[in-house]
């Protein structure tokens, strides 16, 4: 099989009987033997299981099926339950106890034909923006195996980038799919809130599920597949829309663009990470947007509190850990911190929250019809300087994992939808990445202005020096 096929192309291989989904499934195992103990990327595996999936594909394609990812194996990240798998979300503190059932973004990946490979690292029960944990160890980015590959989807974001895996699975609540798509060169995009369902909704559908590809092609054809109504979903929407590949061809939008390149707690930004967000605002700019500066006094700052003090504390809650004496000592007063609150203190706060959200819209989206960030608010962190502050607090860390995710969080709290897409190399040949945000379900609309920047910011270089294919 070559090397260069996306999951589109690799459908299409394994369609036509050029080559059988056994086959690729076997060759990106082969990937990860050659290419993965540097990276630990990939942190667990049962490949006689994956073969026999990947054959079951085979025979679903042979009796006809059509779904459009049949055969095309993919890397699961260790906070998505399979069926039959563990999930022990990087950490000691939670059983390795076989799962009874698929989540429900994981069933939609399947029913369009995606094969599990194996589970993709993730930090410790996924609170951190980086990927180490103490179960997994470290897990290096492919550009530079001094650097991290970000987090909280950084064995997936590693994994796709060194083309150990087509494509994988992710999850944001903070930022988890963007910042890694940042750090490895990719695109990812962070749906809005209740597009995907969830059995047990998180962070009151904060946090929410995704996928980690290459292109914008890839992931507007896998939103294709996955993203159609869910009629028993306990937050069920009609703003879908499902045309995502087939809008790539639209008309490109226009409007009025806010470029924000300040946060909102007052942290810095690397100056490195300015040019590219202001890059793909003059092509927008060239392509008939009107630009301005947005400054960061639309937010309410209470509802940024409210967000991380009660929301984030009561989401700890659903964790399901075993024993809470195998965890970070920091995220066990982060779980604890919620058990200060009373039900009213709970129930009002979300209700003053909601509120606080929707005046915060209505002030932004009154304003601008596109929002346009640098991704990360540093360069790619070293894992020097990462590894000696892991035993902190979050509160007490001063490099810069902890000003790294400044500009994603605020979309989690809104709801909205963000994609990071590739936006060159810093001066050490580290990806740059930028987001653009945008209302609520117009998820098809950041796809096509996502696809019409691709080819004028797309790193001319697409592959990291640690790359199969190389």
């Amino acid at each position: 099989m070559s090397h260069t096929w996306d999951v589109l192309e690799l459908a299409a291989a394994i369609r036509s009987r050029q080559l059988s989904a056994r086959e690729a499934m076997r060759e990106f195992l082969g990937r990860v033997d050659a290419y993965d103990t540097e990276l630990n990327s990939i942190v667990w595996r049962d490949d006689e299981a994956a073969l026999r999936a990947a054959d079951h594909a085979d025979e679903r394609l042979a009796a006809g099926d059509a779904a459009p990812f049949l055969g095309v194996p993919i890397a699961i990240k260790d906070v998505h339950a399979v069926a039959g798998q563990p999930n022990v979300k990087g950490s000691w503190s939670v059983s390795d106890v076989a799962q009874p059932l698929d989540d429900l973004f994981v069933a939609r990946l399947r029913a369009a034909g995606f094969v599990p490979m194996g589970r993709s690292a993730s930090p410790e029960l996924a609170a951190s923006t980086t990927c180490e944990s103490d179960r997994f160890g470290v897990t290096r980015n492919p550009w530079s195996l001094a650097h991290t590959p970000a987090g909280s989807t950084g064995g997936g974001g590693a994994a796709v980038a060194a083309g150990i895996a087509p494509i994988s699975s992710a999850t944001d609540g903070g930022g988890s799919i963007r910042l890694p798509a940042s750090a490895n060169g990719l695109v990812g995009l962070k749906p809005s809130r209740g597009l995907f369902p969830q059995r047990r909704p998180n962070w009151e559908l904060s946090s929410v599920d995704g996928v980690l590809t290459r292109t914008v092609r890839e992931t507007a054809a896998v939103f294709d597949a996955i993203a159609h109504p869910d009629p028993l979903g306990w937050m069920p929407s009609a703003a879908r829309d499902p045309r995502y590949s087939g809008a790539l061809g639209d008309e490109m939008p226009r409007g009025r663009l806010g470029l924000l390149t300040r946060t909102f707690t007052g942290a810095a930004l690397d100056a490195e990470v300015i040019p590219p967000a202001e890059a793909v605002a003059a092509t927008l700019a060239d392509l008939g947007w009107d630009v301005v500066d947005l400054d960061a006094e639309f937010m309410d700052h209470e509802a940024l509190r409210l967000w991380g003090e009660v929301f984030m504390p009561a989401g700890s809650q659903l964790m399901d850990y075993i024993d809470e004496h195998r965890m970070p000592g920091w995220l066990r007063e982060r779980i604890h911190a919620a058990d200060a609150f009373t039900v009213r203190d709970y129930i009002r706060g979300t209700a003053e929250l909601k509120e606080r959200v929707r005046n915060v819209m209505e002030s932004l989206w009154g304003r601008v019809d596109l929002v346009v960030t640098p991704t990360m608010a540093t360069r790619v962190p070293d894992l020097a300087g990462i590894l000696a502050e892991a035993h902190l607090p979050p509160g007490e860390r001063t490099g810069p994992a902890s000003r790294m995710a400044a500009l994603t969080p605020w979309v989690n709290m809104l709801g909205c939808p963000a994609i990071s897409i590739p936006a060159g190399l810093d001066g050490t040949g580290l990806p740059l990445g930028v987001q653009l945000v945008g209302r609520p379900f117009t998820e098809a609309r950041l796809l096509r202005i996502a696809a019409e920047l691709e080819p004028r910011h797309a790193l001319a270089d697409p592959l990291p020096p640690l790359a199969a294919d190389r």
